[in-house]
């Protein structure tokens, strides 16, 4: 009986040590990713904020600044012979494709039929009009119904009638051989883009000009306080870099069915949206498609100064690192002048950007980071 104690009490010792190594592994210890975790104690990040000011902002999308579907139509065609390769950048008035109109091919076939059927003809009257001479010149004088004369113009007679259809043949058949090959040429300047999976209604192939623009809409709150030629500061949404850009056109109408909601104390009212066009000076860097925000400066225009020591320099770009919402993100600036321990930056920041000046602790882009800190005035 007391040895079967003795064996209950060691079980039950066993399970007690091994809760306890368990609890002081999951609730005593740290995690890698939690050790590694700077405090604020360890960045202790300076920031200079970039003043607020009054600005308008404008959400866009990069487009071409023309773009063209090339689809073969319900015509009876042939499948089109391409004439380019995909990529490749052509002038206006390159020949793109060809397709045989299998309608007008049909023609040619029956005109051609038609003309072999004239060529039978005359030579079936040759033979006629050969047999009838030596027919006369067997005839006696007195038994003759008929002169040599008229007998010949009786045939050429025919005969003219025969070189009258086939010249009209030959002449259809010039005009059929013009339309038979059917040519599309490029309206303007730019790169070939062919589809290589071919589905019902997909375009022979595309061409897009290599001339890109941002397509966007202002409010109607917004509307007059922009003009064509302001200067526009854009920011890749989707990897933060900044560009510099000026709108180009802004659409007096708004688009028809183009409203949005909005007012105060549950009164709602219709506000139009207007399209506008900026240009990017640095096309390079953005592709068909990317979402760009742009914000224009709309009052009083103050020189932007930040501290030189905020400045970093990659190559022949220069750039800051700002916190946005906690995010490290990287932003390209354009400098003019250096004055004392600040610079001034003609373009790339935007009103209310918290930028980095320092920190106890190297940070860099895609870190995430604490929003508390030391702010230079």
């Amino acid at each position: 009986m007391k040895k079967k104690w003795l064996i209950w009490g060691s079980v039950l010792i066993v399970l007690l040590g091994g809760a306890g190594i368990w609890y002081g592994i999951k609730y005593g210890g740290s995690s890698d990713s939690k050790a590694n975790a700077p405090s604020k104690e360890e960045l202790e990040i300076t920031y200079f904020d970039v003043p607020e000011m009054d600005q308008v902002y404008i959400n866009g999308k990069v487009q071409p600044e023309q773009s063209q579907a090339y689809i073969l139509g319900e015509e009876k065609k042939s499948v089109p012979t391409l004439k380019v390769q995909n990529g490749q950048v052509v002038d206006a008035g390159t020949v793109l494709y060809e397709v045989e109109d299998l309608a007008v091919t049909s023609e040619v076939e029956n005109q051609t039929n038609a003309l072999t059927r004239q060529a039978n003809r005359k030579v079936a009257l040759y033979g006629k009009w050969n047999r009838a001479i030596e027919q006369w010149k067997k005839t006696s004088e007195e038994e003759r119904t008929t002169t040599k004369e008229e007998l010949d113009n009786q045939y050429q007679t025919e005969l003219d009638t025969i070189l009258e259809e086939e010249q009209y043949i030959n002449e259809t058949l010039a005009d059929l051989n013009e339309k038979q090959i059917i040519q599309t040429t490029a309206d303007f300047k730019g790169k070939v883009a062919i589809p290589e999976v071919k589905e019902a209604n997909t375009p022979i192939m595309r061409l897009i000009s290599e001339t890109l623009y941002v397509a966007g809409t202002v409010n109607e709150k917004d509307l007059e306080k922009i003009q064509v030629n302001q200067k526009a500061n854009l920011t890749i949404v989707s990897n933060g870099t900044t560009l510099s850009g000026h709108i180009q056109y802004i659409d007096a109408n708004p688009p028809e069915q183009n409203s949005e909601a909005s007012g105060d104390g549950g009164q709602a009212t219709n506000l139009s949206s207007y399209k506008v066009k900026l240009s990017i000076d640095e096309p390079e860097k953005v592709k068909n498609g990317y979402h760009i925000q742009a914000a224009i400066n709309v009052g009083e225009e103050t020189p932007i100064f930040i501290p030189t020591a905020a400045i970093h320099q990659e190559g022949e770009t220069s750039y800051v690192l700002v916190n946005d919402f906690g995010s490290v993100i990287r932003k390209a600036i354009v400098l003019a002048e250096e004055e004392g321990e600040t610079t001034h930056i003609v373009s790339g920041l935007e009103a209310g950007d918290r930028i980095i000046v320092s920190s106890k602790t190297e940070v860099k882009e895609g870190d995430v980071i604490d929003t508390t800190s030391t702010d230079i005035e």
